[in-house]
């Protein structure tokens, strides 16, 4: 009876971390997001309706969620060191970008 107990704690831990797991954002896909919302932002500024709806058009594009985009933060925030890994993706990404539109 205790055996089935830990068991079925340790199965219900499994389960919700994968859960946990699944609202993250798969990093590279995130690194495309955040630098096209930070070229959004850059281009709009302040003006917080736009940088609304432009978010609501790039989940579209990701098939992302508002809820995922939060856990993915969380996520990265908790991880200081893959949370500065991945700002580099992003400006490494800003920057290909860049190059490749003055062609």
């Amino acid at each position: 009876m205790i055996k089935v107990f830990y068991s079925s704690i340790l199965i219900s831990l499994l389960i919700l971390s994968g859960c946990n797991q699944s609202r993250i954002i798969d990093e590279q896909k995130f690194v495309d997001f955040y630098a096209d919302m930070s070229l959004a932002s850059d281009s709009i500024g302040f003006d917080t309706e736009s940088l609304k709806s432009i978010r609501i058009e790039l989940h579209k594009k990701y098939g992302t969620s508002e809820e995922m985009f939060n856990e993915t933060i969380k996520h990265f925030h908790e991880n200081p060191k893959q949370w500065d890994s991945f700002l580099s993706k992003v400006m490494d990404k800003l920057e290909e970008d860049r190059k490749s539109l003055a062609r």
